[in-house]
């Protein structure tokens, strides 16, 4: 038998608090010797919350096969829940490489 009943303090991942209201601008360009900038910038509502404004900015570098990323994400240092109930991450700044193609750089 299936019990649908949920235990104390479980909430669903969504049902329970859908985001009711979200505005988004994103921008991507190149810019100078093969980079890109990109920029988003987001206000959301989850049903019964307090809403929130973020922004998230990219800077990506190709030369030959590496890609440099540097990511600048929640600039605003937002506070909010996620789909799963969980605390997002405040302000952080993410550097990645990836190499495609032959040889790795020596």
């Amino acid at each position: 038998a299936f019990d649908a009943a949920s235990g104390a303090g479980l909430r669903g991942r969504y049902a329970l608090r859908p985001v009711t209201a979200q505005t988004v601008a994103r921008v991507s360009v190149p810019a100078m010797h093969g980079a890109r900038v990109s920029a988003d910038l987001m206000r959301a509502q989850r049903a019964g919350e307090v809403a929130y404004t973020t922004a998230n900015l990219r800077y990506s570098q190709r030369v030959g096969g590496l890609t440099v990323d540097v990511d600048g994400r929640n600039l605003t240092n937002a506070g909010w829940l996620d789909g799963a109930g969980a605390i997002v991450p405040g302000r952080a700044l993410y550097v990645g490489l990836s190499w495609r193609g032959g040889e790795p750089p020596r």
